[in-house]
């Protein structure tokens, strides 16, 4: 949040005119990409030079293309050394009550951000203008990839392995672990039916199959009803509707 990390990394949708525009600029290292816009960087751009419109080894959009690698590959580098330096700070109780609140508010953020952007809108905005859903991912064939990847990294944190008992600092603690650790017996075992059950419909998924990311995409809406209305609040977790 603090770096705004995904815009940087993945901005959608790619605006492919302001692309060509900072591609004729020709910018030559990482401080000539700082004066590029974002919504001609970050892995949509890749995507776009080496599937929608390839370019040719050693030219000026070979160059762009490998700083915008470089780019998203040192703000991963930049992710990874501040969470790592986070981990290793004890925090006192009002900070990790914060930082508690931050966890669950952003899993909600993410899995948000996989139901509608990634599902739903581009099959709305298709039913609108007609045509097939222009989902992200399309051009490489990374599509249904992506959305699993964004899906396992939320379940990971949502519900425990089956049979295991992570211990706090040694293993990321499940949403599932803390609302039994709470006493919440009957709201973890619905919490973890549901979502089983969207990941279930997330391993069905196909990125041509309309009705399957329909299905999907309920599945996810239920989780999100599910945190808003009785998760957070068994929390203890106040759920804001910021980013």
């Amino acid at each position: 949040m603090e770096r705004r990390s995904l815009r940087s990394i993945d901005f959608q949708p790619l605006r492919p005119d302001l692309l060509k525009r900072m591609m004729a600029r020709q910018p030559r290292n990482l401080d000539d990409m700082q004066r590029v816009g974002t919504p001609a960087k970050g892995l949509p751009a890749l995507e776009h030079l080496l599937w929608s419109a390839p370019v040719e080894p050693g030219t000026p959009g070979c160059t762009y293309a490998v700083l915008a690698a470089q780019e998203v590959q040192d703000e991963a580098n930049a992710l990874r050394d501040a969470f790592n330096a986070l981990a290793s700070a004890p925090l006192d109780a009002t900070d990790a009550g914060t930082a508690f609140a931050e966890f669950i508010n952003q899993w909600l953020g993410g899995l948000e951000r996989l139901r509608w952007p990634g599902l739903e809108k581009p099959l709305r905005e298709a039913q609108t203008r007609g045509g097939k859903p222009s989902f992200a991912r399309a051009a490489s064939g990374q599509t249904v990839a992506a959305w699993r990847a964004h899906w396992a990294a939320l379940r990971s944190l949502a519900v425990a392995e089956s049979g295991t008992n992570p211990v706090p600092g040694d293993a990321a603690v499940s949403i599932e672990t803390y609302l039994r650790g709470r006493g919440q017996v009957g709201l973890a075992e619905r919490w973890r039916e549901a979502v089983q059950k969207a990941d279930g419909a997330m391993q069905s998924l196909a990125s041509a199959d309309t009705a399957r990311v329909e299905s999907a995409s309920a599945d996810l809406k239920v989780l999100t009803a599910l945190m808003q209305n009785e998760v957070g609040a068994a929390l203890e977790v106040g759920i804001g509707d910021g980013d």
